[in-house]
């Protein structure tokens, strides 16, 4: 089964590249679902490692693409109860770093899209509350509305011409107001962000 390489590259570059700087200390209300997420992070990142080989695989076999589906389902189950008895895990409750990995976890809970769709509520709620980041509700509002066969909205998510070495932004809805609705959550221009993902992934390409 061949793999879309549209939005997992992005996950592990989003979260290393929105860098939160001057976070210092945090006042964590539920230190003990804060290290259950992380730990679930943790766990979901060496499955997925193995199974990707790295970034080297590029397509599944049937085995690959079961233990994936297990992964998948066993998180999502496991957000399902954490969510029915905490809430969404804001910012508030388990800090910015095991917030922005239970967000991470939904990302990749693509066999499970009402799932999804359920948690995008969430954190529209959390956004306004402050208890999540606009980066978070914008890749997954994009997330959704691609698979969907919409056009995004804040033109996060892109597929990589490996031959010419580009990336390709997915269709965009009002594309001529993109930068106004990135701003508003916080994201950098749509030309700065191309930059970006040209210099992470093609640092030697010639501009």
């Amino acid at each position: 089964m061949k793999i879309r390489l549209l939005f997992f590259i992005f996950l592990l570059f989003v979260l290393s590249s929105y860098t939160i700087f001057g976070q210092g200390y945090e006042r964590i209300n539920k230190p003990e679902l804060q290290k259950e997420i992380i730990a679930l992070y943790q766990r979901d990142q060496s499955i997925r490692k193995e199974i990707y080989q790295n970034g080297k695989v590029k397509t599944l076999d049937f085995d690959g693409q079961n233990k994936l589906n297990k992964l998948n389902n066993f998180n999502v189950n496991r957000l399902k109860t954490i969510i029915k008895k905490h809430g969404w895990p804001g910012i508030s409750q388990v800090g910015q770093v095991a917030e922005g990995d239970a967000w991470a976890l939904v990302q990749h809970a693509d066999n499970n899209p009402e799932f999804q769709k359920d948690c995008l509520k969430l954190l529209q709620k959390a956004y306004k509350n402050g208890d999540t980041k606009g980066m978070q509700l914008a890749f997954l509002t994009d997330h959704i509305r691609i698979k969907e066969g919409k056009a995004q909205l804040y033109g996060t998510q892109a597929k990589i011409d490996f031959e010419n070495q580009k990336f390709i932004f997915l269709p965009i809805e009002d594309s001529v107001n993109i930068d106004k609705r990135r701003d508003k959550v916080g994201l950098m221009s749509l030309k700065e962000y191309y930059k970006l993902l040209m210099d992470s992934y093609f640092p030697k390409k010639k501009k």
